[in-house]
C-alpha cells in the first residue's frame, strides 16, 4: 500500500464575486392618471461600479421618471457607486396612463457589476376610478326631502361592483 495521514487544515473561502443586491420594494398601489412614489428602492455592491436598468413589462401603459420635472418613460438605465443609483432611486416615481382601467404592471431591477447580474420586481397595483357623467338635476325647496337613486349617480365607467359613495357634506 500507502500510508494514510489525518491532519487538520483550514480552508478560507474568499468572497471573490459578491452578487450585487437589490433591496425588496414593497408592492405600489395608485390610481389611473396619478403618480407614486416607489420608496424603499437600493442597491448594494461590494463592486466599486454598478449598471442599474429601471424597466416595465412591455406592454405597459405606466411610466416611470426619477425626478419630478423628467419626461416619463418605460426604460431608465442608470451607471456609478451603489451610493450614487440610491441617490437616483430614492427619485423614482411611477405615473399610471389616464383612462385605462385596473391593471397590474411591473417594474424591473436588474443591477449588473461586470461580473455578477441580480435581478428583482415591483408590483404595481393600478386602480380603475370612475367618473360621475352629467346626472339628473335634483332640486327641491326648502324643506322638502327626496330620495338619490341610481339616476343621479351615474358613472362612465362599468364597474364588477356597485361604486360606493360618500356625502362628503351638506349645504347649510
Amino acid at each position: 500500500g500507502g500510508v494514510v495521514t489525518n491532519r487538520k487544515f483550514t480552508i478560507l473561502i474568499q468572497n471573490l464575486l459578491a452578487t450585487p443586491l437589490i433591496s425588496q420594494a414593497s408592492p405600489v398601489t395608485v390610481n389611473e392618471a396619478a403618480e407614486v412614489s416607489v420608496p424603499g428602492l437600493s442597491v448594494t455592491s461590494d463592486a466599486g461600479f454598478l449598471q442599474v436598468s429601471l424597466s416595465l413589462r412591455n406592454n405597459s401603459s405606466g411610466l416611470i421618471r426619477l425626478n419630478p420635472g423628467d419626461a416619463g418613460q418605460t426604460l431608465i438605465m442608470l451607471a456609478g457607486t451603489a451610493a450614487e443609483v440610491n441617490t437616483e432611486l430614492a427619485g423614482l416615481i411611477y405615473t399610471a396612463a389616464q383612462e385605462t382601467g385596473a391593471f397590474a404592471d411591473t417594474l424591473m431591477i436588474t443591477a449588473d457589476d461586470g461580473t455578477v447580474t441580480a435581478v428583482n420586481t415591483v408590483s404595481i397595483t393600478v386602480n380603475d376610478i370612475p367618473e360621475l357623467t352629467v346626472n339628473e338635476p335634483l332640486v327641491l325647496n326648502e324643506g322638502d326631502s327626496a330620495a338619490i337613486t341610481p339616476v343621479f349617480l351615474q358613472t362612465t365607467q362599468e364597474e364588477a361592483g356597485p361604486p360606493v359613495y360618500t356625502l362628503a357634506g351638506v349645504p347649510v
